[in-house]
């Protein structure tokens, strides 16, 4: 058990880089403590591209008091998630990601139940309470001056969405771009950093062996003007994560994989040039053909 800031004891669940918590240990944890009242998770684990299931992890919750809360700032837009279906109780997701706005607007979905909660908890609460934020939302108002250019701009990004068919649209498009970029990973013997857990809000890659990833994001950057992360704590300078969340499309896959392939021939890693490209193509071939 660990105390944080507001008192609250956590339990943590823990699972190597690259893998998600499985709902089965979750169950397990709630069962041993009956004094947990809520379960926090990520969709999209978004250091390693690992995602976990919320749909599972629901069905662990939604009969017993215990809330799930989900993390879906760089999921939502990007993947599933039925949050009333499944039996989410909280969600939260920033302006930054999918919706492809500069980052300030955090945005929160309470079921009734979490609503409740909300009613009866005694923590300490100011600028985050929600009790207030409803009650003047009732009224046209906002409970503190609100950020009205990222407002007007969210208008924006959500008309472009709705354009190009709403939610589902947007989603199927980051999966139709993580799967030609897994496509050509395979292609390039780039390893999967989540090979069994992966979301399609990104993908994260092992660079080839012996080889700094650092110096493939160097080499896009600088040659191609083209941005992907690298690693985060552990992983720092082991490898890269792509984007696909958001209003990229294929071209920008096509583009990336092309300028990959040469950064990563400069950097003395050999395999069958246009072999990425290849792979990419066929993996978007298939799937546009199955939503045609």
């Amino acid at each position: 058990m660990r105390r944080l800031t507001f008192g609250m004891n956590v339990s943590v669940l823990e699972a190597p880089w690259g893998e998600a918590v499985p709902a089965e240990r979750v169950r397990e944890a709630l069962d041993k403590d009956k004094s947990l009242r809520a379960v926090f998770v990520q969709l999209s684990e978004s250091s390693t591209g690992a995602a976990h299931d919320i749909q599972a992890l629901a069905r662990v919750t939604r009969d017993r008091d215990v809330m799930l809360v989900v993390d879906a700032i760089s999921g939502a837009g990007a993947m599933r998630l039925d949050t009333e279906a499944w039996g989410v109780d909280v969600v939260v997701v920033g302006s930054q990601k999918a919706l492809a706005l500069p980052p300030g607007l955090a945005f929160l979905a309470l079921s009734e139940r979490a609503w409740g909660r909300v009613d009866s908890v005694t923590a300490p609460r100011f600028y985050f309470d929600l009790r207030r934020e409803r009650k003047a939302q009732r009224e046209g108002e906002s409970a503190f001056t609100p950020a009205i250019s990222h407002v007007v701009a969210l208008k924006a990004a959500l008309d472009a969405v709705q354009a190009m068919g709403g939610v589902d649209a947007l989603v199927a498009n980051a999966g139709t771009l993580a799967t030609m970029t897994r496509a050509a990973a395979g292609a390039l013997a780039l390893p999967l950093v989540a090979p069994r857990d992966h979301g399609d809000a990104l993908t994260a890659l092992f660079p080839p062996e012996g080889m700094d990833s650092g110096a493939i994001v160097k080499g896009l950057k600088s040659e191609f003007a083209a941005t992907v992360a690298g690693g985060q704590g552990a992983l720092k300078g082991k490898i890269l994560r792509v984007a696909h969340l958001g209003y990229y499309d294929a071209i920008d896959i096509l583009g990336l994989v092309g300028a990959l392939e040469i950064v990563l021939r400069r950097l003395g890693h050999r395999f069958t040039a246009g072999a990425g490209l290849a792979a990419a193509e066929e993996a978007y071939l298939s799937r546009t053909a199955e939503r045609a």
